[in-house]
């Protein structure tokens, strides 16, 4: 069963990525255009692409590794796609997440984490150490 209050995380959650996807539809739209104004803008967007900081900027935002959701921590990877860890053993979270089942990192080695999670299935619980600690 859902806990009470789900769908009203909607406008705080979801709401700002909704409305972000709409205003880079808008620009894409606008960037179509068949008019002199649409192609001059589509040239210089060609041209930024084309750099190194343009070409991560777009490829960011169309991946959505930049969006930060805000889910009331300060800690500085809560909300954010998870780097690419590398761990001790060699293995990096890219490997780890190929069979498409949820991911803990407990990086503490926290037994009552290991524990709940334990009981599920779906999320797989990692608890190594990464050879870069942010």
């Amino acid at each position: 069963k859902s806990p009470e209050g789900l769908l009203d995380s909607y406008f705080t959650e979801r709401y700002p990525i909704g409305a972000e996807i709409l205003d880079w539809s808008r620009a894409q739209v606008a960037i179509m255009r068949p008019d002199p104004h649409a192609r001059a803008l589509n040239a210089i967007v060609r041209d930024l692409m084309n750099t190194r900081d343009g070409a991560t900027y777009f490829a960011g935002r169309v991946w959505g590794v930049f969006k930060q959701y805000n889910l009331g921590s300060d800690h500085p990877m809560v909300g954010h796609s998870v780097p690419n860890f590398e761990f001790d053993d060699g293995s990096r979270i890219g490997e780890l997440m190929h069979d498409g089942r949820g991911i803990l990192l407990d990086f503490d080695g926290n037994v009552s984490l290991r524990d709940l999670v334990c009981k599920y299935d779906q999320i797989k619980y990692i608890s190594e150490i990464p050879k870069e600690r942010l």
